[in-house]
């Protein structure tokens, strides 16, 4: 009887108690195993494959006859090998061969060496290394031609004994990036001489939605119930600001934080933000419009205006957003308005990229059609005065 791939079923006992079923047939015999997870059944499939179709994840005729002439190609074949069949030649070969130790992390340095000259902010940089060594930690001592499509959505999306958690999208477009580079499929990322030429990764789609999907701005009564709903944990101090500076929800911690009042110009009117807050590392002015002003001098006085601690404000910046459609959550929609406002108010569009530390491009293709002129006047001027409830006041 020809040796079939193993199928896992999930099943439960009449207790209600789950298992999973492993069922196959080899040897001239009809298998079944019971585990009590997923892992163990999972590992348990992976060995009977290596055994039964020579290495290969799947064991589909195809796959293993690519996998045959990589293997051929890239490290020949030893004369008793010849007359095999190429299911017994994998097998076999692979027992031989052991790649050299170090050899998959040898790569992954040069990935990541190659990452470190394009410029990428400090913190990018450090996420991807902390993806990569995961992976290696994963695939350590397996040459890197053998990992499959399969191993990786095992890797990516299954989560093993040592509790490692699904990866998110950064996570995989990480790990996409480095075998895009690896076949000299990434034109961000070039190399002389690519190390494979199967692309497990090829054809596979990305889960990231569109980015202009994801932008969406507040109305004007959005906006106030925002800032009234904030009252309820002191935080409306902190939705006028954003609203009304359009700076991200990390920066104003940071900005308060550190700088306070000492950073707003009131007699220029511009807040000077630090490149040590900033986003993208870089200073830049920001212009106090009249609403902000009047919401300065609303609470002028309070030694912070917004929250100190990033934790607990993003705590309660998720309860204060429960109040808006679920579609307009996203963090930063607060800032998305307050670029809406400049544009439809007439503000140069590279004045507006300087101030919110975009680039002209972003600012183009993102923001120009999200707001009519009437909103926007309305929520310009959209002060103390408008708003029912405030913050009770902290003084210095």
């Amino acid at each position: 009887m020809k040796a079939t791939i193993p199928k896992i079923q999930k099943k439960k006992y009449p207790s209600g108690k789950p298992y999973w079923l492993v069922s196959f047939s080899a040897d001239g015999k009809q298998v079944r195993k019971k585990f009590t997870d997923q892992n163990s059944a999972d590992e348990f499939k992976r060995n009977q494959v290596r055994r039964y179709h020579g290495g290969l994840s799947l064991g589909a005729q195809d796959e293993a006859r690519e996998g045959y002439e990589i293997f051929r190609a890239k490290w020949g074949v030893h004369p008793s090998l010849e007359n095999l069949g190429f299911a017994d030649f994998v097998r076999q070969a692979l027992e031989t061969y052991q790649p050299p130790k170090g050899d998959l992390e040898e790569i992954v340095r040069e990935f990541l060496r190659i990452k470190k000259t394009q410029g990428l902010r400090t913190i990018t940089l450090e996420q991807i290394e902390r993806y990569m060594f995961c992976f290696l930690d994963a695939f350590r001592g397996v040459d890197l031609a053998r990992i499959s499509k399969a191993d990786l959505e095992d890797y990516l999306f299954q989560p093993n004994a040592a509790g490692k958690k699904k990866p998110n999208q950064n996570e995989i477009d990480t790990i996409r990036s480095f075998f895009n580079w690896a076949t000299g499929e990434s034109p961000k990322t070039p190399i002389e001489k690519p190390i494979l030429t199967n692309n497990p990764f090829r054809g596979w789609v990305s889960r990231r939605k569109d980015k202009e999907a994801l932008i969406a701005v507040h109305d004007y009564e959005e906006c106030q119930l925002l800032l009234e709903e904030a009252t309820n944990c002191g935080g409306q101090k902190m939705v006028a600001w954003m609203l009304h500076t359009g700076m991200r929800p990390t920066e104003s911690v940071k900005f308060w934080k550190v700088y306070s009042w000492a950073n707003i110009d009131r007699k220029n009117g511009l807040i000077h933000v630090p490149g040590a807050v900033s986003k993208t590392r870089r200073p830049r002015e920001i212009v106090i419009s009249p609403a902000l002003a009047a919401w300065l001098d609303f609470y002028d006085g309070e030694k912070f205006f917004t929250f100190k601690n990033e934790k607990t404000w993003a705590w309660h910046y998720v309860q204060i957003r429960k109040v808006i459609p679920e579609k307009k959550r996203a963090k930063d929609t607060l800032r998305h308005t307050k670029i809406s406002v400049m544009i439809r108010e007439g503000v140069p569009i590279d004045v507006v990229a300087a101030q919110m530390g975009n680039s002209r491009e972003i600012i183009q293709n993102h923001y120009l059609r999200l707001m009519s002129e009437e909103e926007a006047e309305k929520i310009a001027n959209l002060t103390p005065e408008q708003v029912p409830a405030h913050d009770p006041r902290k003084r210095k």
